[in-house]
């Protein structure tokens, strides 16, 4: 073989090398970094309810909290397992959610989406992953929609953040 052959084999291979990376990688180990017990430690909550009430009148309803959770019967308070495919509600302080653990739940991952219907709002079926590392995960949730189930159609815009560490 020449040279010529050698150099062109090489960029092949390089090429090649280059092209077989995957964003599953990325995924994986997100995945295998969330596997395990997380503990709600902070929850961040506020937004906007607007309805317009029966006198034609626009009702604007603002919330909002933003503290650390320090109690096990905090109705924010819960404890969270992750397995490969699926997680679940292992504890909590809410007993109307009481009903809900240790029913497992698929879960997904793409990028820093989070799909899993424990941690979705009411408008999408997924939150953001903003911080994963070997202690802590923080997960966000935008929403913004209109319920129409009550008296009033309720249009809503709200933040959620929950903040939780390892446990085991």
């Amino acid at each position: 073989m020449n040279h010529g052959k050698i150099r062109l084999l090489l960029v092949a291979l390089c090429i090649g090398f280059t092209a077989c990376t995957s964003d599953d990688d990325d995924e994986n180990s997100t995945a295998n970094l969330l596997i395990g017990y997380w503990e709600v430690t902070h929850f961040e909550d506020h937004g906007t309810d607007t309805y317009t009430d029966a006198d034609g009148k626009k009702v604007v309803n603002n919330y909002g909290e933003n503290r650390e959770i320090t109690s096990q019967a905090d109705e924010e308070y819960a404890i969270c397992s992750f397995g490969l495919t699926s997680c679940m509600i292992i504890a909590t302080g809410d007993p109307d959610f009481a009903f809900e653990l240790n029913k497992p739940c698929p879960y997904k991952i793409n990028g820093t989406k989070l799909s899993c219907p424990l941690f979705s709002g009411d408008y999408s079926d997924h939150c953001t992953i903003k911080t994963l590392t070997a202690t802590t995960l923080e997960l966000e949730y935008n929403e913004e929609g209109t319920d129409s189930e009550g008296t009033y159609p309720i249009h809503e815009v709200y933040y959620k953040r929950l903040v939780m560490k390892r446990i085991n």
